[in-house]
């Protein structure tokens, strides 16, 4: 699954002062503690997010997960993500609009997917799962003026 449409990226905006990361300078966005718990009736999941090129950060978690739903993060309007039918790739979106960046002429879009390192361990009542203890998402796509 992949971020493609501007209007999705652009929906919601915290005010947020960080520099405006250039292409010379961008890293990997960073999933850390990724964990799944799902039930006949519902998946919940849960998360950090890291995006080292503004220095922000996020606290992800939701329930329940539908197949192609688009989340914002809990604590961080600038988060998007979302899975792939199976869970096995999660596609991660971050957006600063005009005027939240240090510089008010700054803006920045920038998304990426990665695969999760799913595993699950449960009975026919539900399983616990788990990603990669860290999980390197690299940046696909960005626009952005610095």
């Amino acid at each position: 699954m992949q971020f493609t449409t501007v209007a999705t990226l652009l929906a919601g905006a915290a005010s947020f002062a960080a520099a405006a990361p250039t292409p010379s300078t961008l890293k990997s966005f960073s999933v850390d503690g990724l964990h799944w718990s799902t039930t006949p009736s519902q998946t919940q999941v849960s998360f950090n997010l890291t995006d080292p090129n503004t220095g922000a950060t996020a606290e992800c978690y939701y329930s329940p997960v539908l197949i192609g739903g688009i989340y914002t993060c809990n604590n961080n309007d600038n988060f998007k993500y979302g899975f792939n039918d199976d869970l096995s790739e999660i596609s991660v979106a971050v957006t600063f609009p005009k005027g939240t960046l240090d510089d008010s002429d700054a803006y920045y879009i920038a998304n990426g997917t990665a695969s999760t390192g799913k595993e699950c361990h449960g009975t026919t009542a539900g399983e616990d799962c788990t990603g990669a203890a860290h999980i390197e998402v690299p940046i696909e796509t960005i626009q952005g003026v610095a």
